[in-house]
């Protein structure tokens, strides 16, 4: 008897190496749809009151508001495009639009989910001419792009408060924060762009990673493109 119920657990353990791709959807699948129900279960006060805000609503400021919402996905489509467009990789803004809607999905079900969310769906845009380090440059590109926005911004409204002396303890901490992110992602990508010591630390901890930096510090690597994500992520 033990020896059969080896058998079938090496067996199973065999099926899962061979089938790991699907069995990793399922997986993934499933946790989405338990964190749906949970999201659901969990914020039904707030759904319950969605229903009576709604009610209640002014149609002419819900129609700005739907189109503003619109203009919002759209202008994350051609963030994408633009971000592919940088490496030089063409996508269509369709594709890129909903490749937005899907991570953006899942992000709400995701720790840092706008981060983590970068790695789901890369499946959907592999083409003979993107292959998966292009997709995972493309998405860097554009999660940097979109923090260097957030402090482009932040910087003229932090000059504003501190000359009318609003800026507190906690105000100072986080400019210096937001500072420091920058600085890092900067020297992170001129030491990986001159391929010293970091680079090759980082390939020999992370070979798959090689494709991935070589393409993001690429000579082929376009900076208008990557101004215009820039331009547009500030819009945003």
């Amino acid at each position: 008897m033990p020896s059969r119920f080896t058998q079938t657990f090496k067996n199973w353990l065999g099926w899962v190496g061979e089938h790991k791709k699907t069995v990793l959807q399922i997986v993934v699948g499933l946790f989405f749809i338990l964190m749906g129900f949970y999201y659901i279960f969990h914020e039904k006060y707030e759904i319950d009151r969605l229903r009576i805000v709604l009610h209640n609503s002014h149609l002419k400021w819900m129609i700005p508001g739907i189109l503003l919402t619109l203009l919002y996905i759209l202008l994350q489509g051609s963030m994408y495009v633009y971000s592919f467009a940088s490496i030089g990789k063409k996508i269509p803004f369709s594709r890129g639009t909903v490749l937005f809607l899907k991570r953006n999905l899942v992000s709400i079900f995701l720790p840092a989910g706008g981060v983590t969310s970068l790695a789901f769906f890369n499946a959907d845009i592999i083409t003979k001419d993107i292959q998966k380090p292009a997709i995972r440059a493309a998405s860097a590109i554009y999660a940097v792009m979109g923090i260097v926005s957030v402090i482009l911004i932040a910087i003229p409204i932090c000059a504003v408060v501190i000359g009318r002396n609003y800026f507190g303890a906690n105000e100072w901490l986080a400019l210096l924060v937001i500072s420091l992110l920058l600085c890092s992602l900067f020297y992170f990508f001129y030491l990986i762009s001159r391929k010293g010591g970091s680079y090759h630390w980082l390939v020999k901890k992370i070979p798959r990673i090689k494709d991935f930096l070589d393409t993001l510090t690429g000579n082929n690597i376009n900076r208008r493109y990557i101004i215009l994500a820039l331009a547009i992520s500030t819009l945003i």
